[in-house]
């Protein structure tokens, strides 16, 4: 975003790489370049190429809900939804990312918010995302609302055990969160 600014003001670019070292993306083609003379220029051109590459894949700009390089889901993983939703189950896909919206994706071990039909939603940490039958479910570790600070704007929850198969489409956002004591979680709002 500010690139242009820059460029404007400045009439050229200082190299941004230094700090993008850090990701993973960037990293991978970043590592093995040892002239530091033309450093950015290989560097530019390898993510730029991997950028093109993923903006080719089928489901590049896909926006509806589904899991993100979906896979098939192990024995235990199917047999627990299968006790859970009292049913056998044909085909079951998993995915440690998923898209709950045009919006958003999340991932499993986020916290997210879900819609519920209350004023207030519920909360809860992604467990796993799954297609079982072709329906999106999600698998969440309930948490229970406990109290509310409108100065902080963070929210208290009771971490409990119990785990409720939520559609996908029902996960509101992902939210910030800590461990504030043993059995309690606070989120950002």
């Amino acid at each position: 975003v500010h690139l242009p600014r820059m460029l404007s003001a400045h009439i050229c670019l200082v190299t941004c790489w230094v700090h993008e070292r850090k990701h993973r993306m960037v990293k991978r083609y970043a590592q093995d370049i040892c002239n530091t003379r033309i450093y950015e220029r290989p560097v530019l051109a390898e993510v730029t190429c991997h950028w093109l590459a993923d903006v080719k894949s089928d489901d590049a700009f896909a926006v509806e809900p589904g899991l993100i390089k979906p896979h098939k889901a192990r024995q235990q993983l199917k047999r627990q939804l299968e006790d859970i939703l009292a049913c056998n189950l044909q085909l079951c896909m998993t995915s440690l990312d998923a898209r709950f919206s045009r919006f958003g994706a999340c991932r499993c071990g986020d916290a997210v918010l879900l819609r519920n039909g209350a004023d207030k939603p519920d909360a809860g940490e992604v467990l796993a995302h799954t297609s079982c039958d072709g329906v999106l479910v999600t698998m969440v570790k309930s948490w229970s609302f406990v109290s509310f600070d409108p100065v902080a704007g963070a929210v208290e929850w009771d971490v409990s055990d119990s785990v409720l198969l939520v559609a996908t489409e029902d996960i509101l956002t992902t939210v910030v969160h800590t461990r504030c004591r043993p059995d309690v979680m606070r989120t950002l709002i």
